[in-house]
């Protein structure tokens, strides 16, 4: 009963790591511009010159100003941005963040497989 409570404890960590990971996104490390940003019509992460940190599901540009766009609560809500505020830009990189995915899927599962033939009696 007690190896069957730590293996539920291990099997547990490894389903909320994985869903937590499914949730993340890896950026690019080089910035790009805010015109490269609208060009690329990818979610991309903006530091401001004060240190903070937004996120916004693309750039948009309309009547020479640029806007920030994100979704909150089914509704999209545009974010006016100076090109002076703004410290980096960096998109998303898809590869980079499925790789993270599946690569931390299959070190769980040798570990949970492996788990499973040590403790087997």
């Amino acid at each position: 009963m007690e190896t069957l409570y730590k293996k539920a404890k291990v099997v547990s960590f490894f389903t909320v790591l994985l869903v937590f990971l499914q949730s993340c996104d890896t950026y690019e490390k080089v910035p790009m511009s805010l015109d490269e940003a609208v060009t690329a019509n990818k979610k991309v992460k903006v530091i401001t010159a004060d240190k903070k940190t937004h996120k916004f599901k693309k750039i948009q540009m309309s009547d020479g100003t640029y806007y920030g766009l994100t979704e909150v609560r089914d509704q999209i809500v545009k974010t006016p941005m100076h090109k002076n505020e703004i410290q980096s830009i960096n998109s998303v990189d898809n590869t980079a963040s499925a790789d993270a995915t599946r690569g931390t899927a299959k070190i769980a599962l040798v570990v949970l497989y492996v788990m499973g033939i040590t403790t087997t009696p």
